[in-house]
């Protein structure tokens, strides 16, 4: 399926998309958009794909820069989740965003900007926003992700109680597609239990609601676990008619890890 015959792509292919980070990871987003511009989106000639049309995805014009702050009382988003995960350690995304207000990590768990991290970071160059073959929508994730999360368990750290990423899509615009990126690694003879949930609504009033509006989520995570890393991943997508959700995973196990 061609970039320019498909409505999602055609504002990437055919306008100017401003790259930003270190040189290192506009290397891979270029990449990724030439991959783009030469393959376009997976068909049912596809082999991956040949059970899952993705023309309905592919016909919308979807918008991909939703606002980096949106108008959305992210306290009452916090007491919401309370009420369902208790006080358990947390990060909120917001559109593909993450929101680092009130982060709630345990002893061990390092963030860091995925962004900020220097052209001779050997690791980053070789472990990090690799587009795997095929991979369509992960080179769409990688050309158009506005923010990432980097974590990881220090070595000879087991975080006992799970941690909670929550995705979020604020309905802002008819049409609104959300990049989130995580790059997770868990250091050796670490644990870690992770628990993704993608939510559509936490029946939260916004400052600019559009309940008409319908979303893509397209999300990628990248895992690294180092010798004797253990690490227990749940991904839970909440049904809604109005949005499309699309996913990757990919793990990279080094000797004596579990996943």
């Amino acid at each position: 399926m061609s970039a320019t015959s498909t409505e999602l792509l055609k504002a990437i292919v055919e306008g100017p998309v401003t790259l930003d980070g270190p040189t290192w990871l506009n290397d891979r987003r270029q990449h990724a958009l030439h991959k783009l511009k030469q393959e376009g989106l997976p068909s049912v000639k596809d082999e991956a794909w040949r059970f899952t049309s993705v023309k309905a995805i592919a016909q919308k014009a979807f918008a991909h820069t939703p606002p980096s702050h949106p108008s959305i009382d992210l306290d009452a988003i916090h007491r919401r989740l309370d009420e369902r995960i208790g006080d358990a350690p947390r990060l909120l995304i917001v559109n593909g965003i993450p929101q680092l207000q009130e982060l709630r990590l345990p002893t061990g768990l390092v963030l860091q900007s995925l962004q900020d991290m220097p052209d001779n970071t050997a690791r980053s160059a070789r472990d990090l926003a690799t587009i795997s073959p095929n991979q369509h929508f992960v080179a769409l994730n990688t050309a158009m992700f506005k923010a990432a999360l980097l974590l990881e368990v220090q070595p000879q750290h087991r975080i006992r109680e799970p941690l909670h990423l929550v995705y979020l899509n604020h309905r802002s615009s008819p049409l609104q597609a959300t990049y989130p990126r995580l790059f997770l690694r868990v250091g050796e003879h670490s644990q870690l239990s992770l628990v993704e949930h993608e939510l559509s609504d936490l029946g939260v009033d916004s400052k600019t609601p559009n309940s008409e509006s319908t979303t893509l989520n397209n999300a990628v995570s990248e895992i690294i676990l180092a010798e004797g890393a253990e690490l227990q991943h749940i991904r839970a997508v909440e049904p809604n008619q109005q949005n499309y959700s699309i996913a990757a995973i990919d793990v990279q196990q080094e000797k004596s890890s579990t996943y």
